[in-house]
């Protein structure tokens, strides 16, 4: 099955939760955009810095 995340949100609430492993232990094949990465990752290294 497929699973296409088109809204950051989503994954900043698992990153948040220290949760954002889970999805990838599910048996689901995730496709999103640049734009979502993008705004993950920035969220990310923000988060990294505290």
């Amino acid at each position: 099955m497929r699973i296409v995340i088109n809204d950051a949100n989503i994954l900043m609430d698992l990153a948040d939760l220290d949760m954002l492993d889970l999805p990838s232990s599910l048996e689901y094949e995730y496709h999103t955009t640049d734009f979502v990465i993008a705004e993950v990752a920035t969220r990310l290294e923000k988060w990294e810095k505290k």
